[in-house]
C-alpha cells in the first residue's frame, strides 16, 4: 500500500501549476516519461536494488520541470524517501533546495545542516554552495566549520586537501574559478588553488602561482595536467609545478587524458592504459581521435558509440587484435554507461553492431552490412542480422526473452524510441527494464538539453553525473 501511495504522489505532482513545457527538442516529453517510470517502478525491485535507481531520474525530471514551484520539487523528492530512498537522494535534495532558496534556508527545508552539506554532500552539494555564494562564501563556510566542534575529520576526508573539488571545477567560468582560488589561497588550501587556476582557459594566474610557490613541496607535488584539469582547453601540456617536464611518457599520458576529457559520458582509454602500460599505442589512438571531427562534434544520442568504435579501430592499428581483445576482456564497464554494458570487449561488440546496422534500420540503405572487422569471433553477428531483418519486416510476435534487449537496442538504432520503450515495458523484467530506461533517458538528454552532460565526466567522474542546478 505504501508503494502505491508513493507512486501516486509522484504522478499527482505533475498536475500542479506551470505544466506548460518548452519543447526545445522533440524528446522532452519522452525524457520526462522515462524519468517518471524509473521513479515509480523502482519500488518493484528488492530493497537492495531499488536504491540503485531514482536519483538521476529525479534530477533529470526536476531540471526539465524547472518552471515548477520549489515546494512541488521538494515534495517530489520527499515522496522518494520511504521505504528505501535511492542512493544520493539527500544530495539531490540539498543541491535543489540550495539552488532555489539559498544555503541556509535550502538546507533547513530538507532537514539538513551546513555540517551535513560539508561532510556528506560531496561535489554535488559543494557545487550548489559555490553557485549560491561564490568561492568566497564557500570558504567562509569551511572556515567557520573548521573552527567549530563538528566532524572536521569527515569533511577533510572528502575534501582531500582540495582534490575533492576537482570533478566540479569545470562547471564554472574563469572568473568563478579565480574567486574560488583566491578564497582557497586565503584559507591556506594551496592544492585547491592549483587545481582551480589550472582549470581555467587562461593559465596566467596558474603559472604565476607555481612561480610564487616554487619551493612549496605541496604545490610542487601536484601535476594538474595528469588530473585532466588543463586538458579541456589546452592541447599543449603545461609545465609541472616543480619545473618543465615534457618527457615522452608524461606527454603520452597527457594525450590520453586529453582525449578522455572529450570522449563523452564514459571512457575506456585510461583503463586500457593502466591495464597494459601501452603508452605509445594508446596515445596514438588518442591523438587520432583528437585530430578527427568526432572530438568536436556535439553530444547526441549515439556519439559515444561512434567515438568508442573509432577508438577501437585506431587501437587495432596499433596493436595485434588478439592482444587487444585479451586486454579489453579483462575489465568491465558500469551498467550506467549502457544498459548492455559488460566487459569492455562485449560492450564494444554491441556498439560495433549498432553502428553497422543503423543505416539499414533507418532505411538509408537496403543492404545488410558486412561483419565489422574489429568484432570479436564470439559475437553472434548472424543473429543480429536476422533480428534486424525481423524488425524491418515488423515480425516480432514470437520474440524470445533472450532477444528482447537486443531488439530494444536495435529499435533505438532505428529511431523508434516508443517501440523500444514499449517492448522494454512489456517484456523485460524490472531489473533489466530500469537500466534500459535510465540509459535511454540519459542518451536522449544528451541529444536534448544536456542536463546530465558534465565536462570531462568520463574521466573526472567515472561516468557519473553532478546534480547541478544552475
Amino acid at each position: 500500500m505504501r508503494n502505491v501511495l508513493r507512486a501516486g504522489l509522484i504522478w499527482v505532482c505533475l498536475s500542479g501549476p506551470g505544466e506548460a513545457q518548452s519543447f526545445d527538442c522533440p524528446h522532452v516529453a519522452l525524457i520526462e516519461d522515462l524519468a517518471q517510470r524509473i521513479m515509480t517502478q523502482r519500488a518493484d525491485l528488492s530493497d537492495l536494488l531499488t536504491r540503485r535507481y531514482g536519483s538521476r531520474a529525479a534530477y533529470v525530471f526536476l531540471r526539465y520541470q524547472a518552471q515548477q514551484p520549489t515546494d512541488w520539487g521538494l515534495n517530489l523528492l520527499a515522496s522518494m524517501e520511504q521505504p528505501h530512498p535511492p542512493r544520493y537522494l539527500e544530495q539531490v535534495q540539498a543541491a535543489y533546495a540550495i539552488s532555489r532558496l539559498g544555503v541556509d534556508q535550502g538546507l533547513a527545508a530538507v532537514g539538513q545542516s551546513v555540517e551535513t552539506a560539508l561532510t556528506e554532500g560531496g561535489w554535488n552539494v559543494w557545487a550548489a554552495m559555490i553557485r549560491a555564494e561564490g568561492g568566497a562564501g564557500f570558504y567562509l563556510r569551511v572556515a567557520v566549520f573548521r573552527a567549530g566542534s563538528g566532524d572536521v575529520a569527515k569533511f577533510e576526508e572528502q575534501y582531500r586537501l582540495g582534490y575533492g573539488l576537482a570533478p566540479l571545477l569545470l562547471l564554472f567560468s574563469d572568473d568563478d574559478l579565480l574567486e574560488l582560488a583566491t578564497a582557497a589561497e586565503a584559507a591556506g588550501d594551496l592544492a585547491a588553488v592549483v587545481m582551480a587556476l589550472s582549470a581555467r582557459r587562461d593559465l596566467t594566474e596558474y603559472l604565476n602561482l607555481i612561480e610564487r610557490h616554487r619551493d612549496d613541496p605541496l604545490v610542487s607535488s601536484i601535476d594538474p595536467a595528469m588530473l585532466g584539469l588543463t586538458a579541456r582547453y589546452h592541447a599543449t601540456i603545461p609545465p609541472r609545478p616543480s619545473g618543465p617536464d615534457n618527457s615522452g611518457m608524461r606527454a603520452a599520458i597527457y594525450d590520453v587524458v586529453r582525449a578522455t576529457m572529450h570522449v563523452g559520458e564514459m571512457d575506456y582509454l585510461t583503463i586500457l592504459l593502466n591495464q597494459t602500460g601501452a603508452f605509445d599505442e594508446v596515445s596514438a589512438a588518442a591523438r587520432a581521435f583528437m585530430a578527427s571531427d568526432l572530438a568536436t562534434t556535439q553530444q547526441d544520442f549515439d556519439r559515444l558509440e561512434r567515438v568508442w568504435t573509432f577508438l577501437l579501430r585506431e587501437l587495432a592499428i596499433q596493436m595485434p587484435m588478439d592482444q587487444l581483445n585479451q586486454h579489453l576482456s579483462s575489465f568491465s564497464m558500469p551498467v550506467y554507461t549502457r544498459h548492455y554494458a559488460d566487459t569492455a570487449r562485449e560492450t564494444l561488440d554491441w556498439m560495433l553492431a549498432v553502428v553497422a546496422l543503423r543505416a539499414y534500420l533507418t532505411g538509408t540503405t537496403d543492404e545488410l552490412p558486412e561483419r565489422p572487422m574489429e568484432m570479436s569471433e564470439a559475437f553472434d553477428w548472424p543473429n543480429w542480422l536476422a533480428l534486424a531483418d525481423r524488425i524491418k519486416a515488423g515480425e516480432l510476435s514470437d520474440v524470445v526473452q533472450e532477444e528482447t534487449t537486443i531488439i530494444a537496442e536495435l529499435m533505438l538504432a532505428a529511431g523508434d524510441f516508443d517501440a523500444a520503450i514499449k517492448i522494454a515495458q512489456d517484456q523485460m523484467a524490472t531489473k533489466d527494464r530500469l537500466p534500459f530506461f535510465r540509459d535511454v533517458m540519459l542518451r536522449l538528454d544528451r541529444a536534448c538539453r544536456g542536463v546530465t552532460v558534465v565536462p570531462g565526466q568520463g574521466f573526472l567522474l567515472g561516468g557519473g553525473v553532478i546534480y547541478d542546478f544552475p
